[in-house]
């Protein structure tokens, strides 16, 4: 069955597709087509409307438990992107997760980046560019102390820039592109506003590509019913390693093969501190969230966050490092005889290294906080990384509530555990600057899958801004008004 003739196809209903979806409507392209092989789970509100922070956590941690979780790829060297390692498969996708840090990619790591796309992300000293202009609409509900900067572990922090709104002492929300078309605490919506429509429960199978031009795609519903969309337009926006899969089953890549995926390598400590220790450590850290930035060789943002998960209850300290892993040719993308996706990632010398910087880094501040609480230093303990059975899954309530007072419980995450991978279909190797496959004309990815370096940075910021300059470009392209920086709200 053929279906809608001539529109835009977009692949994919998480945080990429529907930010592309709502800047696209914001520019006057109607007639949008959304296809998402995940359901709706009702209001399609952010987990931490209806849950509080320990509830919402558990969620996303304990991932056995999230209905809309599914592993739909397999470890090609274990334990890399295997336990835990998958998708949120639900409209709204991880933007109903996430906990709303909106930082920049960092300069040492834009150098691999084209030149003319960087002076767009960036600005100038007078305008901020597409980060700045997204950080201020976003980053509308910090506090008075906004901009308030803190010295500690010799270092300058600034509090986190984080989308989020509070509800209530127990309850708030992240920015979701889905807020364009439900209220994001009510859940209430008057409907579409006629410029976006979105097909759940389809599966898109394969890209049609003739002779070098987008035809269309091949979708399965949940029915078992196969559906033919027709589009000179399509947009891979299903998350990195979907999109390549489809990219491989539909023969676009080189050898069936996507190199080049990478996650991001984090590690940290959670200690808990009972009230005189809190009140101690409060003359180094205030409580709230913290971040810091360390350039090369540890290319690590720490993230510092200080707080009580309910009043007369004990002072909860997590600190963390996210670092770059470096993108290599050998990390890859194949799928097996099913069709399944086989990610074959490790780590190079670099990545080893960094994490022993990183685990410097979060000794160094143990030893501070120590001093500072008044209890003898030791050291912190890491098992090997690769043997580590300690990911931040071993922070849900149970564990913390069982640990002691005062003693820190040290994780790192595998691969693709982050959910953070990025890199499968880089600009510059396999799209070009405007998100267009090199080998197929009309068909684009969008979202982590393009980033040629990913940088410290949470992705989500750069991926915003990507959807909206690739909103400009195909309403130009297909006769839109407008661009996304004229935009009004």
């Amino acid at each position: 069955m053929s279906k809608f003739a001539s529109v835009p196809i977009i692949v994919g209903g998480g945080f990429a597709g529907l930010e592309l979806a709502k800047s696209l409507s914001w520019l006057g392209v109607s007639d949008v087509i959304v296809l998402e092989k995940g359901s709706s789970n009702g209001r399609n509100l952010h987990n931490n409307v209806t849950m509080n922070d320990t509830e919402a956590a558990n969620i996303w941690l304990n991932y056995k438990t999230d209905p809309a979780y599914r592993q739909s790829w397999n470890s090609g060297h274990p334990p890399h992107y295997d336990y835990g390692s998958g998708e949120r498969s639900l409209l709204g996708g991880r933007s109903l997760y996430w906990s709303g840090v909106v930082l920049p990619i960092e300069r040492w790591a834009l150098r691999d980046w084209p030149p003319a796309l960087v002076a767009e992300l960036c600005g100038n000293q007078r305008d901020g560019g597409l980060y700045g202009e997204i950080q201020s609409e976003l980053v509308q509900q910090l506090p008075s102390r906004r901009g308030r900067c803190i010295e500690a572990f010799g270092l300058v922090f600034g509090e986190t820039p984080k989308a989020i709104t509070d509800i209530d002492d127990s309850h708030w929300f992240a920015y979701s592109p889905l807020d364009h078309w439900r209220h994001p605490v009510s859940g209430e919506s008057p409907g579409m506003p006629g410029q976006s429509n979105f097909r759940l429960n389809r599966e898109v199978l394969k890209l049609d590509a003739r002779d070098g031009q987008i035809q269309g795609v091949q979708t399965v519903n949940k029915d078992g019913q196969y559906e033919y969309y027709r589009s000179s337009t399509v947009v891979l926006a299903a998350g990195t390693i979907p999109s390549a899969k489809l990219a491989i089953d539909s023969e676009i890549l080189v050898d069936d093969t996507a190199v080049g995926i990478a996650d991001h390598i984090v590690q940290g400590f959670w200690v808990k501190l009972d009230r005189d220790k809190a009140n101690a450590l409060g003359t180094l850290i205030p409580t709230g969230s913290w971040v810091a930035f360390l350039p090369e060789p540890v290319r690590s943002n720490i993230f510092v966050e200080l707080k009580r998960a309910r009043e007369e209850s004990p002072l909860y300290l997590d600190i963390k490092l996210t670092g770059e892993q470096q993108r290599l040719t050998t990390n890859t993308i194949t799928l097996d005889g099913s069709g399944t996706p086989v990610v074959a990632a490790s780590l190079s010398s670099a990545d080893k290294s960094l994490i022993q910087h990183q685990r410097r880094h979060l000794s160094a501040m143990w030893s501070e906080i120590c001093k500072t609480i008044g209890i003898a230093p030791h050291p912190l303990d890491f098992a090997p990384y690769e043997l580590q059975s300690t990911g931040n899954s071993a922070l849900i309530d149970g564990t913390l509530s069982r640990i002691s007072e005062n003693t820190p419980l040290t994780w790192s995450n595998f691969l693709g555990t982050e959910d953070h991978e990025s890199g499968s279909l880089a600009i510059g190797e396999v799209v070009d600057q405007d998100l267009e496959f090199r080998s197929v004309k009309g068909l684009y990815a969008v979202g982590p899958s393009v980033f040629p370096r990913t940088g410290a940075a949470n992705p989500t910021l750069t991926t915003i801004a990507l959807a909206r300059r690739l909103a400009t470009t195909i309403s130009q392209r297909v006769g839109g008004t407008g661009s996304s920086h004229d935009r009004q709200n």
